[in-house]
């Protein structure tokens, strides 16, 4: 009697096992199919993945990863969302044959730009085809303009060079010097520059403007130094292409106030122009760039996990890399909350007040701009130092 009862436990706990087992199973398979049975919905990245701004692009490409992968694994919605990465090279015409594979092959409606350039070329196709745009990383003052389908969750430059202006304004001289690439970047914000600087009667003496594949700068330097312009804007997408300017700056002894922006200045430039002993040349240079607290609860936290991913966190800049991995969720919020159907996004967007950022609370304006703030800072004893 014993052995059977003992043989009628074993069996008893065999079966509850395999029952537990067998409805485990079912609801693991249950949520495979749910999970495979989730509408995909296409991303589109736009960035310089090679050429001069590479950096850049494959530091900013990182931020949208995370963010598509985190927006996937945390939120239970019906859709899921798909990278499609293609390289914009931080021109024109190869961001707009990108936007034409994206969207003419790979049928997306969204689309994640980063240069100003690169957005300025496919804002036309975007707009025409109803396909929504977020340019996070485009500065640019132009890009406000680009149309009702082109959003911007980062701060125009012109707030930045709005501060900088007034600075410029207080300053007891009168002879400015625009050096820039020529590139729809640097061209938008000279022009910009320029107008301002007119309204408050300082003078642009000089504009040379160089190719992004220049090396030889000596003759433009020669001819501002000749004038005694002893105010020089420097303006570049990237501080690759300051390298050999400023090495050569310092070969003919030509030292001018420099104002510039983000992409010549940051604390990874800094690091470059040290390692390549130019630094002293940046002494009480100004720069702007878009405001954000490293220190905030969700920034922080953002920069944890990422370095937690990928082993590091430093990049080019890093308010690019939260804007990037910010857009997703821009996206993702809106279509949980609309559809997908980027019309509704479009006007979703419009309406969009104190929307939490990684970057700060957010909101877009009537010509799809964050409203959002540049900080201003300067070199001070080879560090740099917040002005205002």
């Amino acid at each position: 009697m014993k052995y059977k009862y003992l043989l009628g436990v074993i069996i008893l706990i065999i079966v509850v096992l395999l029952l537990t087992f067998i409805i485990s199973n079912n609801e693991h398979q249950k949520a495979i199919i749910t999970e495979n049975q989730k509408e995909v919905i296409k991303i589109g990245f736009i960035g310089p993945l090679t050429g001069n701004a590479s950096s850049y692009g494959e530091y900013v490409r990182k931020g949208m990863e995370l963010g598509i992968e985190e927006f996937n694994d945390n939120n239970a919605n019906s859709f899921k969302f798909e990278g499609i990465y293609e390289d914009g090279k931080c021109t024109g015409p190869d961001a707009l044959t990108a936007a034409q594979k994206l969207i003419n092959v790979d049928s997306v409606k969204y689309i994640v730009s980063f240069c100003t350039g690169e957005t300025m070329a496919i804002a036309p196709l975007a707009n025409e085809n109803k396909i929504i745009v977020m340019a996070s990383g485009s500065t640019g003052p132009e890009v406000t303009y680009a149309g009702d389908y082109v959003f911007r969750n980062i701060s125009s430059g012109a707030n930045g060079f709005n501060k900088m202006v007034k600075l410029m304004e207080d300053t007891n001289k009168n002879n400015f010097v625009i050096i820039a690439e020529n590139t729809e970047y640097a061209k938008g914000m000279s022009k910009y520059i320029k107008e301002k600087l007119e309204d408050v009667n300082k003078n642009i003496v000089l504009e040379e403007y160089f190719a992004v594949e220049d090396k030889d700068f000596r003759t433009l330097i020669l001819k501002a130094k000749s004038q005694n312009l002893q105010n020089a804007i420097i303006l570049t997408q990237s501080y690759n292409s300051t390298s050999n300017l400023f090495t050569q700056m310092k070969e003919l002894d030509y030292y001018p106030t420099i104002y510039t922006t983000e992409g010549v200045l940051s604390e990874s430039a800094l690091k470059f122009y040290k390692d390549n002993n130019t630094i002293d040349l940046l002494e009480g240079a100004y720069f702007v760039r878009p405001s954000f607290d490293v220190n905030k609860t969700k920034t922080k936290a953002f920069f944890d996990r990422f370095e937690n991913k990928y082993g590091f966190r430093d990049g080019p800049v890093l308010v690019h890399l939260t804007c990037e991995y910010d857009s997703v969720f821009l996206i993702g919020d809106a279509i949980k909350a609309v559809g997908n159907n980027p019309e509704k996004v479009k006007n979703y967007f419009y309406n969009l007040k104190d929307w939490d950022s990684t970057i700060g609370t957010l909101s877009f304006d009537k010509y799809g701009d964050a409203i959002l703030d540049f900080d201003l800072y300067t070199v001070e004893n080879g560090n740099l130092k917040l002005v205002n």
